[in-house]
């Protein structure tokens, strides 16, 4: 595989490597940024919800606060202080018209309110008034020292509220929060009654009902921790909130992650202090998932577009750098091919302009030592071929003397004949030297046939001795 890459072509290994760095990169990030963004989105997500559950809070305390006022009215008003300061022995048409009396005053009352809650006044002489289809049984025949009835007396005067009575009417199940309001006489401090809010679980819902994520589940809590109301089921309503090996109250604000065998949550926990409740929130983890994945889709989008372009890239640069080397590629087969012309024209200074300028120099200087080399074989040929027409002409001259000799012989003119044969040994022996040293017995040679012509010549005017001791002859 590794030889495989090592001969692929440099615009391929230019591809492949722009394409590699680009992909490693790019899933890195994609990786990197897809864990961090379920972390950051937790903490935008539990950061929502906090500010959400801030918000529903101060609603809690505007919700508590108009409780508080409204039972105060009720407290402070003449009419109730009147009828419940009637003797229980009035007459029965006296005690109707009370009773109309304050059933107007509850119908003015509840007509203004947005609450789903009823209203019960019970006074100590025996009087009974309601806001509800009738009067649970726990509130006609009380206990001064059970629930919202001790709870009203400790406060003397002051609203309190009681979150996990049972109360034994078909209504029962759907009231999360009762308050009570002890009701004395203004003027003596006489204690003529009690004022009692079943606050329906409705209401509570509708607080927070807006806050609640699908698959997700919205405490409302009392100060010991028992649920007053919960989203999206009331099942658990009055029993204590707990969690394994997880406790709220540790909680410094903000959120934590809370993992079951089941799923997992993020928990944030706003308390309102003022009225000692709080709100705990428990959105799953696949909520954020939901969003990581939405992101997630997101940034592979974005990765693959990226990785496009960064494709196209590598192309267009692999291209651009890998096309001028094959030009040069194809100027040097074209010169090895015999076709010496070709230059390479760049108009960059760069790496492979460079290369083109040396290749230039290479064809420029190959050109003038072919030059010089043909030059120099043709004067050599030249050389040879005027050596050979040297070779030609005394080669002529001999076989022509050697005819004139055959000639002579046969007409019997023997003069002639020692001269064409003393002409043509000399001729050969000029021809067929080649050494600067040769035998003395040639030299001699040479000379006897030279003085042969000279005696012929000038008609033995002269004679020639010649004394050479024969062992020299080969010297």
């Amino acid at each position: 595989m590794f030889r495989f890459l090592l001969n692929m072509s440099l615009q391929n290994k230019l591809l492949i490597l722009v394409i590699l760095t680009s992909i490693i990169p790019i899933t890195l990030l994609a990786t990197f940024t897809y864990q961090n963004s379920i972390q950051v989105m937790e903490e935008q997500l539990s950061r929502a919800e906090e500010d959400k559950l801030t918000q529903v809070n101060k609603q809690l305390s505007f919700f508590f606060s108009d409780m508080d006022q409204m039972s105060l009215y009720l407290y402070r008003n003449d009419m109730v202080q009147r009828v419940l300061a009637e003797p229980e022995t009035r007459s029965h048409t006296k005690k109707y018209e009370d009773y109309l009396a304050v059933n107007d005053l509850f119908d003015t009352m509840t007509s203004s309110m947005n609450w789903t809650l009823n209203l019960y006044i019970i006074g100590l002489n025996g009087d009974r008034y309601f806001t509800g289809d009738y009067l649970p049984r726990q509130y006609d025949q009380y206990m001064e020292g059970w629930g919202i009835f001790r709870k009203a007396n400790e406060a003397k005067g002051h609203l309190v509220w009681n979150t996990h009575q049972s109360i034994n009417h078909p209504q029962g199940d759907d009231i999360a929060l009762t308050g009570g309001r002890l009701l004395k006489d203004i003027t003596s401090g006489e204690v003529l009654g009690y004022l009692v809010i079943d606050v329906m679980n409705q209401t509570m819902l509708d607080l927070y009902a807006d806050t609640t994520h699908e698959d997700g589940h919205m405490y409302l809590l009392d100060g010991q921790d028992y649920i007053v109301s919960s989203q999206p089921t009331n099942k658990v309503k009055g029993e204590k909130f707990s969690l394994d090996s997880f406790n709220h109250k540790d909680m410094e604000g903000g959120f934590v992650q809370y993992v079951t065998e089941e799923e997992s949550y993020v928990i944030v926990h706003n308390e309102n202090e003022k009225h000692d409740f709080s709100f705990v929130s428990m959105v799953p983890d696949v909520e954020v998932r939901k969003l990581a994945d939405e992101f997630l889709t997101l940034t592979v989008v974005i990765a693959v577009v990226a990785l496009i372009i960064f494709s196209w890239a590598a192309y267009f640069l692999s291209k651009t750098l890998t096309r001028p080397l094959y030009e040069l590629m194809e100027l040097l087969r074209r010169f090895a091919n015999g076709d010496h012309t070709v230059r390479f024209t760049r108009n960059y200074n760069d790496d492979i302009g460079r290369l083109g300028n040396n290749f230039n120099q290479m064809a420029h200087k190959v050109n003038h030592l072919i030059k010089e080399d043909y030059e120099k074989e043709m004067l050599l040929k030249e050389s040879e071929l005027k050596a050979l027409q040297a070779q030609i002409n005394p080669h002529f001259l001999y076989n022509t003397l050697e005819t004139v000799n055959w000639m002579a012989r046969m007409n019997g003119v023997k003069q002639i004949s020692d001269v064409v044969v003393s002409l043509g040994g000399m001729m050969r022996y000029t021809i067929s030297r080649g050494d600067n040293l040769v035998p003395l017995e040639d030299e001699l040679t040479q000379l006897n046939h030279y003085l042969t012509i000279q005696k012929v010549r000038y008609k033995d005017k002269f004679d020639v001795e010649i004394d050479v001791d024969q062992s020299a002859w080969q010297c």
